[in-house]
């Protein structure tokens, strides 16, 4: 089948004719935009011949760039005469009199600091690596209070990347201008998109159109051996394209930049000296296309599920364009540093053009742990496989027709909870509305700024120092180390140099954190406590105001507020609910219990992610210790382990969310447009939310701290108590009719 399906392209004349207009279009413009460097490539061409020759170096090059910069700018003339003689200065004045363009300045220098680069790529290589391993050693000597988890985990995997790396052959200089532009240009990419559209349209809604995808569903070789033939021919002709046009352009930049040796090392190429792989120039292209035709597959599969179930192929093109477009914005215009790196990461562009993902040892920060950029790339990969293998179903007439005759011809008998199971999950897509807000919850997590400051860091250090319990011992290192402050302080009254002053301020910076400690411990000593002294900084995840707190509300008050009244309203406007009735079981319960189960599977998401990050970020946590023991919670009533009141406080939320749902449904009783009870919720419940997020306006924070334990006022305690009236009431409240 996979080969008729590729015959349908070629046996048509205008298709063959469309595809190979598009090839040579795509291919002509391709190399047009690579020849359009600002650069004089007779020149370059002519300096690596003299390169390989031997009778030009990088001193000369050198040169070359100081005189082009002194046709620019003349006034360093003060600085080139000592370091090239006067006559030479007198030279260079003749030429640049005897008239040299702008532009041919300006040509010859981006040519000769590329010619540059590419030398010193070769000569600097050992250089390199010795920067790497001194960064790393430079961060070892650092002290205690100064060094950030994140960055100890970079510098020891970067220099663990490097530390065993063993060139096999000599590094040479090589050409590497015309293949760098062909691995940064998005032009081969786009134009393969354009391509892959092309064969959607004429695969899927053309067949469509004239029936004939109804018709072959319906064949014995029909419905999942159809959808995958279809998606292997249509991935196949991709890569072809693909692959025809990448071997064209490096054919074409091999003779127009100059030859390029396959058999160096890759480190050779001045855009790959931070590969950290002992491989040569055609390993790598092979690696790189390998990479990218892995990515074509899963970018065909998961354009092909979009428009395979979607009848509009306006908005299934739209669609697809539309993510294109986002997606390379986020790759283009997204810092790999930023806090948002994952946008830049986790992008189908960074796998398109991995030449990042080969050529350099890059981490992702997730939950403060590092992963390197290949872990997200097999993510990426599982994630569109997963996608298309779940919606291997071609034609949805044909689908939904089998549905209903093995329905019919059933035998088995499922309960009313199963029904309302699979409209709650899969009709109104609960669980790809559970998934999506539990991806950007889990970014949001991630992307959040570490709730420990410089002072906490200090604190800490003192903690482990000196004690975290009332002791002599520690008595006497509280003792030495106000000694120690002391005399820091008189050498700063007594020393004039700056950079001594500079020094012992440094030192003295730490005295305000060292009091704070020590008022602590005087105050476990004088109430004769055995509490210990706690990091705070570890625990402050119990009641702190965080934008993924917030957003944790927000998104579970959304999620109540958007599928209540998709159990309930729908089913009154479909008249279903009159059949229902009518059943013995209680259809109201039934529906409460769907929603129940929802909302938990929500919540458990969330506060898993919430475990993941704080194990993460504090591995060692007491959660033995009682509560009375963080500053926060000296004086609660209740003398209970950390542990048990995290518990507490996730039960606490459980049961609110409940009374919540259990409300709302009784709302959506009262009410018959299933619009009408989203719009009352999310305005009298998320709405507060969102504005106190944005604007963290205290008047908005009712709601939030509603849902939030460790805020409770009077004002909050009396909400509920309300909610909690109103709950019981609908509960015991006779039903009529």
């Amino acid at each position: 089948m996979v080969r008729n399906e590729i015959k349908k392209f070629f046996a048509n004349t205008k298709k063959t004719l469309t595809i190979l207009l598009l090839f040579l279009l795509s291919t002509t413009f391709l190399c047009i935009s690579m020849m359009q460097t600002e650069m004089d490539l007779s020149t370059y061409r002519l300096t690596h011949e003299q390169i390989k020759e031997g009778t030009i170096d990088l001193n000369m090059i050198q040169e070359e760039i100081d005189k082009y910069e002194y046709y620019l700018n003349p006034n360093h003339i003060e600085e080139l005469s000592n370091k090239y003689g006067i006559d030479w200065i007198l030279e260079q004045n003749e030429k640049l009199e005897s008239g040299i363009s702008y532009d041919t300045i300006q040509y010859q220098l981006s040519t000769l600091k590329q010619l540059q680069k590419e030398v010193s790529t070769v000569l600097t290589y050992d250089d390199f690596k010795k920067q790497i391993e001194d960064q790393y050693k430079d961060y070892e000597q650092l002290p205690s209070f100064l060094k950030s988890e994140t960055a100890g985990q970079r510098a020891r995997k970067t220099y663990e990347a490097y530390e065993n790396l063993t060139i096999a052959k000599s590094l040479t200089v090589q050409p590497s201008l015309g293949l760098e532009s062909l691995l940064k240009s998005p032009i081969i990419i786009l134009s393969t998109f354009l391509f892959l559209l092309y064969l959607l349209m004429n695969c899927i809604f053309v067949e469509r159109e004239e029936h004939q995808l109804i018709y072959a569903a319906s064949t014995i070789n029909g419905k999942r051996k159809l959808y995958f033939s279809k998606y292997t021919a249509l991935s196949f002709l991709t890569i072809l394209f693909y692959v025809l046009q990448f071997v064209f352009a490096f054919l074409f930049s091999d003779i127009y930049f100059g030859h390029i040796d396959l058999s160096v090392p890759v480190q050779s190429l001045s855009f790959a000296q931070g590969c950290p792989y002992s491989i040569n120039v055609f390993t790598f292209l092979v690696l790189y296309l390998v990479a990218v035709i892995i990515s074509l597959c899963a970018c065909s599969a998961l354009a092909f599920v979009l428009c395979a179930h979607l009848k509009l192929m306006p908005l299934a093109i739209a669609l697809i364009v539309i993510f294109i477009s986002i997606e390379f914005m986020s790759f283009e215009f997204v810092s790999p540093l930023s806090k948002y790196s994952l946008l830049h990461y986790l992008n189908i562009w960074s796998y398109l053009m991995p030449l990042q993902l080969l050529a350099n040892v890059e981490f992702i920060s997730l939950f403060d742990l590092l992963i390197q950029n290949k872990v997200l790339f097999i993510f990426y990969l599982a994630t569109s496989m997963i996608i298309f293998v779940s919606f291997s179903g071609f034609s949805y007439e044909a689908k939904m027709i089998e549905k209903r005759m093995n329905f019919i011809s059933s035998r088995q008998v499922h309960s009313l909870v199963y029904f309302e199971m699979i409209k709650y999950w899969i009709k109104e897509k609960g669980i790809l509305l559970v998934v999506v807000l539990g991806v950007i919850y889990g970014f949001c997590l991630n992307n959040q700024n570490n709730m420990s400051t410089w002072e906490d860091k200090v604190f800490n250090q003192f903690v482990d120092e000196i004690g975290a319990t009332v002791n002599k011992k520690a008595d006497k290192k509280i003792l030495l180390q106000q000694q120690q402050y002391d005399e820091w302080n008189q050498e700063l009254s007594i020393v004039q140099d700056i950079t001594e002053q500079t020094y012992y301020s440094t030192l003295l910076s730490t005295q305000s954190v060292f009091e704070k400690y020590k008022a602590v411990y005087e105050s476990r000593k004088q109430d004769n406590s055995s509490l210990p002294i706690l990091k705070e900084d570890q625990y402050r995840f119990l009641y702190y105001d965080t934008n993924a707190s917030i957003l944790q509300v927000l998104f579970i008050l959304f999620f109540v507020g958007y599928m209540t009244p998709s159990l309930h309203n729908k089913d009154k406007e479909s008249k279903m609910i009159d059949l229902q009735k009518t059943t013995l079981n209680n259809q109201r319960k039934i529906k409460y219990f769907v929603n129940v189960v929802g909302v938990l599977l929500l919540i458990g998401l969330f506060t898993l992610l919430d475990l993941v990050y704080i194990n993460v970020n504090y591995p060692n946590l007491e959660w033995a210790q009682s509560i009375n023991a963080l500053e926060m919670y000296a004086d609660f009533p209740v003398s209970i382990s950390i542990g048990a009141y995290f518990v507490i406080s996730f039960l606490t939320k459980i049961f609110l969310y409940m009374f919540t749902v259990l409300n709302l449904t009784r709302i959506c009783e009262w009410i018959n447009k299933r619009t009408e009870s989203i719009l009352i919720f999310e305005i009298i419940f998320t709405l507060p939310v969102l504005f106190f997020y944005s604007t963290r306006f205290s008047a908005f924070t009712l709601i939030y701290e509603l849902y939030h334990p460790a805020y409770w006022t009077i004002a909050h305690i009396l909400f509920l108590l309300i909610m909690i009236s109103t709950s019981v009431y609908f509960v015991f409240k006779k039903r009529r009719g």
